[in-house]
């Protein structure tokens, strides 16, 4: 089976092969360097000569294993980072769990920094972010379903829920609109976002965004759905309404007093940002009776040296002021 694997991932530099002999058998070990702990694989080679063939048959103690029997099984167990542990003359191998892949730090949220409540902010390990929100909830009716998605480079995705709180019928829609993805790989939470919106063309976001597990657990616990794609730092809830989106994460650990005037400025202020450009182009164009005659003639010696249309002036402000917010989040922090 060595020799298969290598033949499926060749040209593949990173893989290696490592013969062992125990007291009555032969085999050899098969991993990708740098996905596999060096020192937990000496340390369970050297236990796997000393007990001899049972132990590559029923695994290794202290070390999580599962059988694989196909090929296509074991090159997934390896590219996830296991060491597959093969006997001569076996119809089968066992995959070894000794990931240690490079991964951050769990770190402060960046997009969602709070002054109260907890710090922490999803990663991009499924395992870690899946014990953080375990860590919150610790709640036997919270449930996680993992799905498969990739025909090329398959990736792990996570639904989770709280039973009893979670309509059953969301949960299976959950499940119908995940299981109906087709694609080889995906890459961000997002691109699970694009093939389970509905409807496809709405301006209103359907799904929220979150890379804070309080937040995540807060959702579960309002009878929402998470999903979790591996390799993301956030995370997709499902459904949102309106008034979710003007939300923020300190609103939870605020007293009720202090949160209620901040979520009334905020949509206060949203609305503002809406309405008041078209407001101001319909009064300066098509309704001029409706100013003070004072305001009037400020607002046309202003308009005196310009070439262009209010509306034109207008949009101009809003594309200004949007292309001054994209410098400020792409460029590195320097230049922007």
């Amino acid at each position: 089976m060595a020799r298969q694997i290598a033949e499926r991932l060749k040209p593949c530099p990173d893989l290696r092969v490592k013969a062992w002999t125990s007291r009555r058998h032969r085999g050899v070990a098969v991993w990708l360097e740098g996905l596999v702990d060096p020192d937990r694989l000496q340390e369970a080679l050297v236990s796997l000569r000393e007990r001899g063939c049972e132990g590559q048959a029923s695994g290794n103690p202290g070390v999580p294993s599962e059988e694989v029997r196909t090929l296509t099984a074991a090159v997934r167990a390896v590219l996830d980072g296991c060491a597959v542990i093969a006997r001569d003359g076996a119809s089968g191998a066992r995959a070894w769990r000794l990931s240690a892949a490079p991964a951050r730090s769990v770190e402060r949220s960046e997009n969602e920094p709070t002054l109260h409540g907890p710090q922490e902010a999803l990663i991009e390990s499924l395992a870690v972010n899946l014990a953080m929100v375990r860590k919150r909830l610790k709640s036997p009716r919270l449930k996680i379903e993992t799905f498969t998605v990739g025909e090329t480079a398959p990736c792990d995705i996570a639904v989770l829920y709280e039973a009893g709180m979670a309509k059953p019928h969301l949960v299976q829609e959950v499940r119908r609109r995940i299981s109906r993805i087709r694609v080889d790989y995906v890459a961000d939470s997002n691109e699970v976002r694009e093939f389970i919106n509905d409807p496809r063309f709405s301006v209103f976001p359907t799904t929220e965004e979150t890379e804070r597990p309080d937040r995540v657990v807060a959702g579960l616990m309002e009878g929402r759905v998470a999903i979790i794609a591996d390799g993301s730092p956030t995370c997709l809830m499902v459904p949102v309404t309106f008034a979710m989106n003007l939300s923020s994460p300190e609103d939870y650990y605020m007293h009720y007093s202090l949160a209620l005037p901040l979520r009334l400025l905020r949509h206060l202020m949203f609305w503002s940002a809406v309405l008041l450009p078209a407001l101001y182009v319909a009064l300066v164009t098509y309704n001029q009776d409706l100013l003070p005659t004072p305001l009037l003639v400020s607002v046309a010696a202003q308009h005196a040296g310009i070439p262009f249309p209010t509306i034109i002036e207008a949009l101009g402000m809003m594309i200004a002021f949007e292309a001054l917010r994209e410098a400020g989040t792409r460029l590195p922090r320097a230049v922007g």
